[in-house]
């Protein structure tokens, strides 16, 4: 009895620690302005760098963000844009950005929104890639309305990161369905200087292999992150990440949301290679 009543205690304990330090702060949706459907033209201000990143303040300039990185987008400033600059330049957001109108979010399963969502970076073969290296601050902002509904692989707000760092950005209202490697934050996260680092998601997710609430597949770290939201898969789906690849880490995150799959489903981790490290996590 006593040790359960310790159980329950650090369980309370665990929630109050990640809804302080995690959950986004409330944002008015009526307020934030819905993404036109247009890519912008510039940033709103900076150039790239670490001590002058680039400012995201609007669906179109995050639009421009993933034209860029993903080389769709072909010239920035009225000069040629080369992918890799822009895939390993510094970003942060300046403002909360909504993508759709939220008023039917709970009909996007079978009345899509206006908008649909390409993931910043993809994956079709070794010959045809594209990954984001740099680092993307969300400042604590959050990003809502993300609609994704693809039989392409790597689906999610990221779809590929590559020694890059995302973090302190929350995706909300959301809707995403991809093949296989599908999460909220990351459809695929890998390298070994990668880090999803303190993102929060209430997306609903559904895939079929390796779908995670924060990244369908993990190949370095996942750190001080939070899932509340639905995660379907066929397998390895779990609520922070899908699978653990080699030497890959989970740390101190959570998950509050409910996860479904028919093999290899896990609060955390649907599954891992055996090297994975998950410590100080919690599944409620």
């Amino acid at each position: 009895m006593k040790k359960l009543k310790a159980l329950f205690i650090c369980a309370i304990c665990a929630i109050l620690i990640f809804s302080s330090v995690i959950f986004p702060e409330a944002y008015d949706k009526k307020s934030t302005p819905v993404w036109d459907g247009n890519t912008a033209e510039r940033f709103e201000s900076g150039n790239g760098t670490e001590t002058d990143p680039y400012i995201i303040v609007n669906g179109g300039q995050l639009k421009l963000f993933s034209g860029l990185v993903n080389g769709t987008v072909k010239t920035y400033g009225g000069k040629n844009a080369y992918r890799n600059e822009f895939a390993s330049a510094y970003y942060k957001l300046g403002a909360d950005i909504c993508l759709n109108d939220l008023l039917d979010y709970s009909k996007w399963s079978y009345n899509p929104p206006k908008n649909a969502w390409t993931p910043v970076g993809y994956y079709t073969s070794s010959d045809a890639y594209a990954s984001f290296s740099g680092s993307f601050d969300g400042q604590g902002h959050t990003i809502s309305g993300i609609y994704i509904y693809s039989q392409k692989n790597r689906q999610g707000l990221f779809g590929c990161i590559e020694n890059g760092i995302v973090m302190n950005v929350s995706v909300t209202d959301s809707y995403i369905i991809g093949t296989s490697y599908v999460g909220a934050i990351a459809g695929y996260n890998y390298g070994s200087s990668a880090m999803i680092k303190n993102c929060y998601s209430s997306a609903t997710v559904y895939g079929k292999n390796y779908v995670g609430g924060i990244a369908g597949c993990n190949y370095s770290m996942i750190y001080a992150c939070l899932s509340n939201g639905y995660v379907s898969g066929d397998s390895y789906t779990g609520g922070i990440c899908g699978y653990g690849e080699w030497f890959s880490s989970v740390l101190e995150s959570a998950n509050f949301g409910s996860v479904s799959g028919n093999s290899y489903t896990g609060g955390i981790c649907g599954a891992d290679s055996g090297s994975t490290r998950i410590i100080d996590c919690i599944n409620i």
